[in-house]
């Protein structure tokens, strides 16, 4: 980069405010002109131009380039400076430049948001970081505290960032939070019919306000039951997902279960109707000719209870 206009009037300020001093200096110094030099500071002095430089060696000249933006003095800047201070250097060719650069490197958005998310890792929640971020380092930037406000749904963190001196220097970092939850899906691929057993969910993390609110989230509710239609594998599930598989299908002979205290009944009729468990459903008696009204308790079977059980006979 080059050096920018704003910067060169920092520089000629403050060479104009030391030329006096340097008037006063009895020799010249014997300097060698650094081709390239690491600013650990927040400024650039005349030692980091040239080597050798003593008696104003650390006069700060200008604000220190900015990480990853290498500034470069050329010739006619540093003629100025070397007769200000009174150094003994003066260019050859006219092509004498120095190139310095920052110690300091910018905090990379992954590397800060790993961790972000280690400091919230008993939280159940997701950081998101905004899209611009202008903070540097010398080093690992590490997270002091976390707060999470769960209705806004926004973090505030103070990050300690290393400097080149050993110290840290502490930002307020926001961003965005949301809630995680647990949800069971579906992992095994299954058709319309098929019953869903414990082995065929497993849990998934979603963010909470990313499902529907109707989504199941006990597997109470979703063990036992049958797809709708063909299973979507991973993905959350609703109510209307599912329905309780058939156990009584039209046509079929079912059996007819009366239970009345220490009375137990059965007999064989004919189901007018599918349905699940827990469906009522209607079944002829053939021996009576009578239709009758029961709740489908099992594969194939229907619980009956009076008065409609005097129907059985």
């Amino acid at each position: 980069m080059m050096i920018t206009k704003q910067t060169k009037l920092d520089l000629i300020r403050r060479l104009s405010a030391v030329a006096m001093m340097a008037l006063m200096v009895s020799h010249a110094e014997a300097a060698t002109l650094k081709t390239e030099a690491l600013i650990a500071g927040s400024n650039v002095t005349v030692g980091d131009l040239f080597e050798g430089v003593v008696q104003h060696g650390d006069y700060a000249l200008a604000p220190a380039p900015q990480p990853g933006k290498p500034l470069v003095l050329r010739a006619h800047d540093l003629t100025r400076v070397a007769e200000t201070f009174n150094i003994d250097w003066r260019p050859q060719t006219g092509h004498e430049q120095v190139v310095l650069k920052s110690t300091a490197e910018p905090v990379g958005r992954d590397e800060l948001l790993k961790a972000l998310q280690i400091a919230a890792a008993d939280m159940n929640t997701e950081l998101q970081l905004p899209d611009h971020l202008n903070l540097t380092a010398n080093g690992t930037p590490r997270v002091e505290n976390l707060s999470v406000d769960d209705q806004r749904q926004t973090f505030t963190a103070r990050v300690a960032l290393p400097q080149a001196d050993g110290t840290a220097r502490v930002e307020t970092v926001t961003g965005r939070a949301f809630t995680l939850v647990q949800v069971p899906v579906l992992k095994t691929a299954l058709q319309a019919g098929d019953m869903i057993g414990t082995a065929d969910v497993e849990y998934v993390t979603r963010r909470r306000d990313m499902i529907p609110g109707d989504t199941l989230l006990d597997t109470g509710r979703i063990v036992g039951m049958t797809p709708r239609r063909g299973a979507r594998l991973g993905q959350p599930l609703q109510a209307n997902d599912l329905e309780s598989p058939m156990m009584v299908k039209k046509g079929q002979t079912v059996t007819l279960s009366l239970k009345n205290g220490a009375i137990a009944l059965s007999l064989q009729g004919k189901a007018m109707q599918n349905g699940g468990e827990g469906d009522v459903v209607r079944v002829l008696n053939p021996a009576s000719n009578q239709v009758v009204e029961g709740v489908v308790s099992g594969f194939q079977t229907v619980s009956v209870t009076p008065p409609a059980a005097v129907l059985m006979n």
